[in-house]
């Protein structure tokens, strides 16, 4: 199983999560997960930030701030963000569920691109 990491740079990278999935995303943010269900990114797909990233004055991610459409709401995204699923279980409850490869690549068809922008404005100084 494996997860999307975005930093604030715009690189993406793909992860083998390893043990325990909330327990390694927790790891990879450094700080409390919060689950967000961005309006730029199609379900199953959310967004994974750290909840207090604000408070920790982190760099803004404009990856998560573009899916999150911050500019909408004035609300950024700021430090790494990890793209998963939600899965539903058999007794109605949610939980979060790694990346298959085809999920990896429709992340990749859907979204690919415009973080490519992104990351090529930020080192142009654009964003």
């Amino acid at each position: 199983m494996k997860i999307i990491e975005i930093d604030t740079d715009c690189n993406m990278e793909e992860l083998k999560v390893q043990g325990n999935i909330g327990e390694f995303i927790r790891s990879r943010l450094d700080g409390y997960m919060e689950i967000v269900h961005p309006r730029g990114l199609k379900a199953p797909f959310i967004m994974i930030v750290d909840e207090e990233g604000l408070l920790k004055e982190l760099p803004i991610n404009p990856v998560g701030c573009a899916l999150y459409e911050t500019h909408k709401h004035g609300q950024p995204i700021v430090g790494k963000i990890v793209i998963a699923k939600i899965e539903e279980l058999p007794d109605e409850d949610l939980d979060i569920a790694g990346l298959t490869d085809d999920d990896l690549k429709d992340f990749t068809a859907l979204y690919g691109c415009g973080i490519t922008n992104l990351k090529v404005a930020r080192k142009e100084g654009k964003i």
